[in-house]
């Protein structure tokens, strides 16, 4: 029965889907391609604005631009008249279920839930299903990667040049040192996968990658962010070993990479303070911060990120605390977390924090919150199952297209432990990470153990 309903309603895809298709098959492929970047990037460059112009920009609204910018993503991704194709059940079946539990929760509790059940259920499929079609997935996160790549480098410059770095957690032209990190997160796991995985490519993108690398490296210590500390961190020691046992690169090339890193990431975090120095004393100035902070120096800086680790900034000792009050927000939403979930109206209140809107500080316990108890089980579900057949995948294929899936899924999993990344055109890594289902939506040899090599 489910067979069957499925073939029907990948039929009704192909016939809405390919109606696109016979409008724009005489367009230039060059053109196709870069009109699909251009929507991959128009993701990355909203969700900067966002992070960086102190507007609200209300939900429905984002999600209204977001379906824009998808549909852009989906009509230039069709490059060839679209056929069934035999899917993961098991992925389908979780995100479907995910899906439709959301789209309840937006019926019964609060329709603001409605918008992001829907791009869930129709939006995210639809693009899956045409690249399913196409299978040249090493081409979708090209794209993807490319997209993220120029925005980020426009901040990070645009920073170091108009932001000037005081005493204080640099915030970048952000207004929140946590941006700094979270729009980082959204692509280190492509950056350490290029250079880890691959050699080969226009040696100007090699020296941007490396460069936007280096530049996250320092905007982890000039920011103070422990998260974003504890995503790289985790991403690199992935890639190396993904890079010994998967890729089968030599202790040579992986100590060569090791220097690169540690070299790199020291000496360019040394030369933006001189530089931004000299730049913010000749540019307009912008900032967020206080005009009382001191402008800083290298020593104050390290300690600065050396007592933020350790978490002897905190008034106080304890777990709490240290977490910047992120364990009592959890205890709080946990114990009032039902079944059906909460409108976005009820807010959480805790001693520490106060009044921390319906913002859980993760996202399985957003869901939880949000949604009821059953879509946050699900979730995790659907997140467990992908990383445990992207690993088989790595396994048994030996693919480097599996390590790029697994660089992007320990990003995700590492910030959204400590981020509500429910949105994914407001954290573009959330936006990232689903396209890893495009992969894993179609149905493979790869998910069983003992077809290892």
């Amino acid at each position: 029965m489910l067979r069957k309903l499925d073939n029907n309603i990948q039929k009704m895809m192909c016939s809405v889907l390919n109606i696109i298709w016979d409008f724009t098959k005489a367009l230039d492929m060059r053109i196709r391609e870069k009109f699909l970047t251009a929507f991959f990037m128009m993701i990355s460059i909203m969700a900067y604005i966002y992070a960086i112009l102190p507007i609200h920009v209300h939900l429905l609204l984002k999600c209204l631009i977001g379906t824009v910018f998808m549909l852009g993503i989906l009509v230039f991704s069709i490059d060839r008249e679209l056929k069934p194709v035999k899917l993961n059940s098991t992925i389908c079946l979780l995100w479907f279920g995910f899906g439709v539990i959301r789209l309840i929760s937006g019926l019964i509790i609060s329709i603001e839930y409605l918008p992001l059940a829907c791009i869930w259920l129709v939006g995210f499929p639809s693009i899956f299903f045409v690249w399913n079609n196409r299978k040249d997935y090493e081409k979708l996160f090209e794209h993807i990667y490319t997209a993220f790549l120029y925005p980020t480098i426009v901040f990070f410059v645009a920073s170091i040049l108009l932001v000037p770095i005081r005493s204080s957690a640099y915030l970048g032209l952000t207004s929140n040192a946590n941006a700094v990190g979270q729009r980082i997160t959204a692509i280190f796991g492509l950056l350490i996968a290029c250079f880890m995985f691959y050699g080969k490519g226009k040696k100007y993108v090699k020296i941007l990658n490396l460069l936007c690398i280096w530049f996250s490296i320092a905007f982890a210590v000039y920011s103070r962010g422990r998260t974003i500390t504890v995503v790289l961190a985790s991403v690199i020691i992935a890639a190396f070993i993904c890079g010994a046992v998967i890729v089968k690169l030599s202790w040579y090339e992986l100590l060569k990479k090791a220097v690169i890193l540690l070299i790199g990431g020291t000496v360019v975090t040394l030369i933006i303070l001189p530089v931004n120095k000299v730049a913010t004393s000749i540019m307009p100035e912008v900032s967020f911060q206080e005009e009382k902070e001191q402008d800083a120096n290298l020593n104050s800086l390290i300690d600065g990120y050396m007592v933020r680790m350790e978490g002897n900034d905190k008034a106080k000792a304890g777990i709490n605390d240290y977490s910047s009050g992120r364990m009592g927000i959890w205890i709080e939403a946990i114990s009032k977390s039902n079944m059906l979930g909460h409108p976005s109206r009820n807010h959480i209140v805790t001693v520490r924090n106060g009044d921390v809107g319906n913002n859980t500080h993760n996202v399985f316990i957003q869901f939880m919150y949000d949604n009821g108890i059953i879509a946050c089980v699900v979730f995790i579900l659907l997140v467990l199952v992908a990383l445990k057949q992207t690993v088989l995948l790595c396994y048994n294929t030996r693919k480097r297209l599996y390590a790029i899936l697994l660089m992007i899924e320990i990003s995700y999993l590492c910030i959204s432990m400590f981020t509500s990344t429910n949105m994914p055109f407001l954290y573009e890594i959330s936006f990232v990470f689903y396209f890893v289902y495009a992969i894993l939506f179609e149905k493979s040899s790869g998910y069983t153990l003992h077809q290892a090599g």
